[in-house]
């Protein structure tokens, strides 16, 4: 006994739209993985840069951005990090362990402003260090006060702070 002819067209409409449905889900699930590993950067990291990063005016500007936020207590400040294929990023950590980049823009200039950016950089980074040299002496002092008020022991060597 054969089907109706209405009963196959019906059959075979709905056979049709279900495979175009499996087609299309397919379709869109290789073009939102293609994009999404298509967009992904590669990690940057500060070991990955040459020296010629300091040339770069906007890597610079984001190392002094940088300094500025160490200086002020800033728990993820900005950082100059470079990729396996040379771009210098200017990167900062997000609290995810995550790590958001741009390009810093590559302008290369030379000239009194690049120097003077550069000098800047540098009195910056050591005035981080002498920042943070200060909170080390201030805890080695509090150390050792702590040290002479021990009761009935005795007491170790002094510490001496670095000078």
């Amino acid at each position: 006994m054969s089907k109706p002819d209405y009963l196959r067209s019906d059959l075979s409409a709905i056979r049709m739209l279900r495979s175009a449905g499996v087609g299309i889900l397919l379709l869109v699930s290789m073009i939102v993985l293609l994009s999404s590993s298509a967009m992904a950067l590669p990690r940057a990291s500060g070991s990955k840069c040459n020296s010629n990063w300091v040339n770069n005016e906007g890597a610079l500007d984001c190392f002094i951005q940088g300094e500025d936020e160490t200086n002020n207590g800033v728990s993820n400040p900005h950082y100059v990090a470079c990729t396996n294929d040379g771009d210098v990023m200017c990167c900062q950590d997000d609290p995810k362990a995550g790590q958001t980049c741009h390009l810093a823009a590559a302008i290369v200039k030379s000239g009194p402003s690049l120097q003077v950016r550069q000098i800047a950089a540098i009195l910056s980074a050591q005035q981080t260090t002498l920042i943070m040299m200060n909170k080390m002496s201030s805890k080695v002092e509090t150390l050792n006060a702590k040290v002479d008020q021990m009761n009935g022991k005795v007491a170790p060597a002094r510490i001496q702070p670095a000078q």
